[in-house]
């Protein structure tokens, strides 16, 4: 039973820098179809999921942070 939260734990702190990595792939092909595209979408997918798990784990704290420095 114990580890299910530390499984828990880093997959949502593997989700941080995924979807980092996924806003920069969107945000890549949309330039390249034309369509200026201003938002930071590499930016707030790991922002929310940051913000509202911080609290929960302290690593995905520390990972988060680092998502959002890369």
């Amino acid at each position: 039973m114990k580890e299910k939260p530390k499984q828990q734990m880093r997959i949502w702190a593997m989700l941080c820098h995924f979807s980092a990595l996924v806003g920069w792939i969107l945000l890549f092909f949309l330039v390249f179809l034309g369509i200026p595209l201003y938002l930071p979408l590499n930016i707030l997918p790991p922002l929310i999921i940051w913000h509202f798990k911080k609290s929960q784990y302290p690593w995905i704290d520390l990972q988060g942070k680092e998502s959002l420095n890369f």
